[in-house]
């Protein structure tokens, strides 16, 4: 997919609590935009669980999943798990 042909819609927010130009909300922008929405994200602690704010509120526009880190493999696969029934 050419970045063109990608939709415009923005799906983390502007006005979040991150730095300037945080090179992890240009990806997630980025990849979000990629997916066309069609995403869930898991998020182990990490700066984004903090900038993505708490609901309903959040700063991204997708369904998200805060968990520790040793648990998000498996947070994840019950997630597909679940879409799959």
């Amino acid at each position: 997919m050419k970045i063109s042909e990608m939709e415009k819609e923005e799906h983390v927010l502007p006005g979040n609590t991150t730095c300037h130009s945080c090179p992890s909300t240009v990806v997630l922008g980025t990849v979000l935009k990629a997916l066309n929405e069609n995403a869930v994200l898991v998020i182990p602690a990490c700066c984004t669980s903090v900038y993505m704010g708490s609901f309903p509120n959040s700063a991204i526009k997708v369904p998200v999943f805060n968990t520790a880190f040793a648990s998000a493999a498996a947070t994840a696969s019950g997630i597909k798990a679940s879409f799959e029934l």
